[in-house]
């Protein structure tokens, strides 16, 4: 899974470098530009972390300034793919202000299964480290 960042041009759409000051397609000016991270499946979800004071979600290490709070496992299910993602991503975004995490990192999705033979319901588990921002950071 890849997390994609990028400054999105606010004149043509085009996705340039994080550290773009110009859009490489129309010359637009991007130094005042948020990153737009894309999560990976949310090429089919209304949902990107491109706002002030958003979660950190990756899939790599810890970062840099954030320290282990606990693991995290949760769940989310639906009729299809698309809908089980979807869960899942509503219910980690419930989940993380409850704990008071700001965030999780080293998270694996399981591959999808079908909790029963009746149910035809997809159901995707996500694992991963909560984590929190180190004191005066």
């Amino acid at each position: 899974m890849v997390v994609n960042k990028y400054k999105k041009c606010p004149h043509c759409g085009a996705k340039n470098d994080v550290n773009a000051k110009f859009c490489l397609k129309c010359g637009s000016d991007l130094k005042n530009v948020k990153i737009t991270t894309d999560l990976p499946g949310t090429y089919c979800l209304p949902m990107s972390l491109d706002t002030e004071g958003a979660k950190v979600i990756t899939v790599g290490a810890i970062p840099a300034g954030y320290s282990l709070a606990s693991t995290v496992e949760v769940i989310g299910g639906g009729e299809n793919y698309m809908m089980a993602w979807r869960s899942l991503m509503e219910s980690l975004n419930a989940m993380l202000p409850v704990k008071h995490f700001d965030g999780i990192a080293n998270y694996r999705v399981l591959s999808p299964f079908q909790t029963s033979i009746q149910d035809a319901k997809l159901t995707l588990i996500l694992y991963g480290d909560g984590i929190t921002k180190d004191k005066g950071q």
